[in-house]
């Protein structure tokens, strides 16, 4: 590598002593052909702000197995600016094809550092670059909540992967205790809201309630998450029935992808199946959010839930369980309400107290926005990246490629 200084970068791409740094050729490989899941969401808003930067990005990504919506299509990385390559499927048993595309890939394209987005991924660049002569840093971003096994212990431990990128302290704890891993090598970067879409200077929640059937000045609480066993809609549910015995007006909105057939009968075996909408995937988020009183999240120890920081930056308090990563993202008695999970009842009184005080909400959700101001802007995660990227790259100035 070259000997250029290694201070922190700024947004202008300088470094803290004002010298102006060199654009960074970049490769993500994602390990989903499709937009939707939090990981390929927060890589969009990632790119799509290096890319404003200046810095040349390229993401690799299978191809989705069936057709998806306009709303869905990795395209999107296209559309802020980046290049977009389809690779052969990245199966759990790695396929020749798919390593051989990926090394060719890397070879051809001189980038200053190579990213996996989660661990598939990770997986594949490894094996990929194996006996490169001249091989890029490798970075990983890892956002599990579960214990580390044996193989992915000593992969992440390989001198190979050069920097994990954390999205919590709590993803950084489990790392270093089931992993052994270097604290020196963990980074803790925050993922992130579009705090210009997620505005509520800018959004109106107009129409959301007729939309659904839901009748005007009704209370209504909501749950951002796909329909995934993690999320527990199980306890949402038993929650729900618990509220509207208190508040005989509440309804809730559920918006996410996957099957709602379990929890409509457990809804309706509870008595509360008429006052749940399943909408289903949605692109209008900041919309749905904006004309609800009150957001909550019943996974337990989830390592972030960026729907809980989309909430915060629509000034919208939330309500979570306090295992995982809520505890950094939700303050509790400030943005919002922790319950000792699985307690639904407790969780439901939590609920409760914010829909029967509007200056509460008001006052968490003043709370909320400033604090997704302060912690989870994009531009201060691009910073952080950008920091890492040049600290494992510190390129020369005039350097036309890197010295990897």
């Amino acid at each position: 590598m070259g000997g250029a200084e290694s201070g922190p970068s700024t947004s202008d791409g300088r470094t803290a002593g004002g010298r102006a740094r060199p654009p960074l050729r970049l490769l993500y490989l994602n390990q989903h052909g499709q937009l939707g899941s939090g990981s390929t969401n927060q890589l969009l808003l990632l790119v799509g702000e290096l890319v404003r930067r200046g810095h040349s990005v390229t993401v690799a990504a299978p191809a989705p197995r069936e057709p998806v919506p306009p709303s869905l299509d990795l395209s999107r990385f296209e559309e802020v600016g980046a290049r977009l390559v389809r690779v052969p499927p990245l199966d759990k048993r790695p396929r020749l094809e798919t390593l051989g595309a990926l090394r060719r890939l890397v070879k051809e394209g001189d980038y200053h550092a190579l990213h996996a987005i989660r661990g598939r991924s990770l997986d594949h660049l490894y094996l990929a670059t194996l006996w490169l002569r001249r091989c890029p840093p490798l970075l990983h971003t890892h956002g599990m909540q579960y214990p580390l096994d044996v193989f992915n212990s000593i992969k992440f431990r390989s001198r190979r992967v050069r920097r994990i990128i954390a999205i919590t302290e709590f993803v950084k704890e489990i790392l270093q205790r089931t992993g052994r891993i270097d604290p020196r090598k963990i980074e803790v970067v925050y993922q992130s809201a579009d705090l210009e879409r997620f505005d509520p200077e800018r959004v109106d929640g107009a129409g959301v309630r007729e939309e659904f059937g839901i009748p005007a000045g009704a209370p209504l609480v909501g749950i951002i998450a796909n329909l995934g066993a993690y999320k527990r809609y199980d306890l949402f549910v038993e929650m729900a029935a618990e509220v509207l015995r208190q508040v005989p007006d509440v309804w809730f909105l559920s918006v996410g992808s996957g099957d709602p057939a379990p929890y409509v009968e457990q809804a309706r075996a509870l008595g509360v199946a008429d006052r749940i909408v399943f909408a289903g995937y949605r692109a209008d988020v900041p919309r749905l959010i904006a004309a609800m009183d009150v957001t909550v999240n019943t996974s337990w120890n989830e390592a972030l839930g960026t729907s809980r920081i989309e909430s915060l930056a629509m000034g919208v308090p939330t309500v979570s369980f306090d295992g995982g990563g809520s505890p950094e993202v939700v303050l509790d008695g400030t943005t919002g309400f922790l319950a000792p999970f699985p307690d639904t009842r407790a969780f439901a009184d939590r609920v409760v107290r914010l829909l029967r005080d509007p200056e509460l909400r008001r006052t968490m959700g003043k709370a909320a926005r400033e604090d997704a101001i302060r912690r989870f802007s994009l531009a201060a995660k691009a910073d952080a990246y950008e920091r890492i990227y040049y600290e494992l790259c510190p390129c020369d100035s005039t350097a036309e490629s890197s010295a990897i």
